[in-house]
């Protein structure tokens, strides 16, 4: 069961990938943006996933996630910090910051399961 939700949860980023591929931000604002942005990328690590890692970077101005074979871009939360979507709002992504504010963990929810994986 949990090997389709994850199978169905990565199918979800390849299509919000696709949609956000489409529309081209502003030039002003992924400049500032992808400053801001960085803090979120590099490997979370997952444990009991049909994958080990959950990779995010930055393409074209936009936060992408990658897990296995499948991945794409996410939309920050309007109103909130350290939040991100995907395109048609199935998975939120929340990262979490440690003491010296630097981001530390990401928690993943999608259709009434939470996973969380650690920054290495």
């Amino acid at each position: 069961m949990l090997k389709i939700v994850l199978t169905t949860l990565l199918g979800i980023f390849a299509v919000s990938y696709s949609a956000s591929a489409q529309t081209a931000p502003a030039t002003a604002t992924v400049v500032s943006d992808t400053t801001a942005l960085k803090e979120f990328t590099g490997k979370y690590k997952f444990e009991g996933l049909p994958f080990e890692y959950m990779e995010f970077s930055l393409k074209a101005g936009s936060l992408t996630v990658q897990a296995g074979d499948q991945g794409g871009a996410m939309a920050p939360i309007k109103d909130a910090v350290d939040k991100f979507e995907t395109a048609d709002g199935a998975a939120k992504f929340t990262f979490a910051r440690n003491e010296e504010k630097k981001v530390a963990k990401v928690t993943v929810e999608y259709q009434g399961m939470v996973f969380e994986g650690k920054k290495e």
